[in-house]
């Protein structure tokens, strides 16, 4: 039986756009790659939406983030790596 968990679990590499919005330059799932995903700290079954506070001050500069997708958003990302 497949972890549905597993199965959205995802790594990114792209550019910060706004401080909480990602443009995703590569990814570990195809169909992300040239999309623009909201990053959130949060779980995706919390109520409250926290974004990842530590890309806020890397606008503009490329990130790796790793987190569950669900839609056009992240959750429960990690910042992996970053240029500040």
């Amino acid at each position: 039986m497949p972890n549905i968990q597993e199965d959205r679990r995802v790594c990114i590499v792209g550019i910060v756009h706004d401080g909480k919005d990602v443009d995703v330059l590569l990814s570990t799932r195809v169909d992300l790659a040239g999309r623009r995903l909201a990053v959130y700290s949060s779980s995706v079954v919390q109520p409250g939406l926290a974004s990842l506070k530590e890309i806020s001050n890397l606008i503009e500069r490329i990130v790796v983030v790793g987190g569950f997708v669900d839609g056009s958003a992240i959750y429960s990302a990690k910042l992996l790596s970053g240029i500040p």
